[in-house]
């Protein structure tokens, strides 16, 4: 049930940073100025959850207020009645204002990835930020429309910091009822493992681990999902993964498609839904890619920036057939901006072309 039109349940029930150590109301948000002073480098994630700053936010929530940083929600519901926002109101579990059932998603452990794909934000894949200056392609990068606080790169923290705010986590165990674990690559991240390791078995038993990836690894230094899976409550993955075949090998190069597609028939039980993010690259493709994961839930997810990767921009997009959800139709529906996809399409080329050493 809808608390008032600008309730969002991720602020009562989720911590997010991004990899350039900011906390977000949600992954979708845009920076919160009330909050934008508290980062991971001088903040604690309760003592920022906690904050009277926060506890505003949420107050403003229950008046219908409209809060900064939520105006992507806001425009889309002006659009169709639908947004990010509608939808976590209606799936959550967790929609009554109650704090003390946190969901963590903090992109504290590393953004190390072995993928650059082509419309990955730099500051989440170090793969992504070295072939971006390989091909010097970071100042074209940052011309495609982007929001201004998508222009940082990964801001790099050290391992006591890590220590200290990691302890908060683990003193504050008992009100996590799951973990979100986003990257870079979650599976080849130490500090994630280093983490996990380090909760009892008797709070493990009790917290979900949703996990993020691309599904290139199952094992890491020892470690692998299948323990995860074991030692806590469940583990659910979500797979990132926009086509199939040589379209798959572009949009998330380097992959190995073959080993990807091993990975997934042997993790299986464990993928809660394959996510593909939709771009100009696979728009007229989305019945096929659902049909060819037709053993898995599929969920689509339109590129909002940078601006010149949307699938508003295409010149054709009244021909697209199959608009799996309001997400994608909302994007569709925005204002098309032909030198913004000239820009897109201008980048997309140059990036091939570094790809294919030409």
């Amino acid at each position: 049930m809808e608390k008032s039109l600008t309730y969002c349940v991720k602020a009562f029930n989720e911590i997010y940073s991004d990899s350039a150590n900011r906390y977000r109301l949600c992954c979708h948000a845009n920076v919160n100025k009330s909050i934008a002073h508290m980062t991971t480098d001088n903040t604690l994630p309760f003592d920022y959850f906690l904050s009277k700053e926060m506890e505003k936010i949420r107050d403003d929530m229950f008046d219908g207020k409209k809060i900064d940083g939520c105006e992507g929600c806001y425009k889309d519901e002006e659009l169709s009645g639908h947004s990010h926002r509608t939808v976590f109101n209606e799936e959550s579990e967790y929609n009554a204002g109650d704090v003390t059932k946190v969901s963590t998603k903090l992109k504290n452990f590393g953004s190390r990835c072995n993928l650059g794909c082509y419309m990955c934000r730099p500051y989440d894949s170090s793969t992504r930020r070295q072939e971006l200056k390989a091909a010097g392609l970071v100042d074209t990068w940052n011309n495609l429309g982007l929001s201004e606080f998508e222009r940082e790169w990964v801001s790099n923290v050290s391992s006591k910091e890590v220590e200290i705010f990691n302890k908060n986590l683990l003193d504050n165990i008992d009100k996590i009822r799951e973990i979100k674990i986003f990257g870079g690559e979650p599976v080849l991240l130490d500090r994630m493992w280093e983490f996990l390791d380090e909760i009892k078995p008797h709070d493990a038993e009790k917290i979900e681990i949703k996990m993020m990836t691309n599904l290139t690894h199952l094992t890491y230094k020892g470690w692998s999902l299948k323990l995860i899976d074991k030692k806590f409550k469940r583990l659910k993955l979500g797979v990132s993964c926009d086509h199939f075949g040589e379209k798959l090998e572009f949009i998330r190069y380097p992959i190995d498609v073959k080993k990807f597609e091993e990975n997934l028939a042997i993790m299986k039980d464990n993928v809660s839904y394959i996510n593909v993010t939709v771009s100009i690259l696979n728009a007229f493709d989305l019945k096929d890619i659902e049909e060819y994961y037709k053993d898995f839930d599929v969920e689509f997810e339109p590129v909002y920036s940078p601006a010149s990767l949307s699938i508003k921009n295409l010149p054709n997009k009244d021909e697209i057939e199959y608009i799996p959800n309001e997400l994608i139709k909302n994007e569709l529906m925005k204002p098309k901006n032909d030198d913004e996809y000239k820009k897109g399409i201008a980048y997309i080329e140059a990036l091939e072309k570094h790809r294919r050493g030409i």
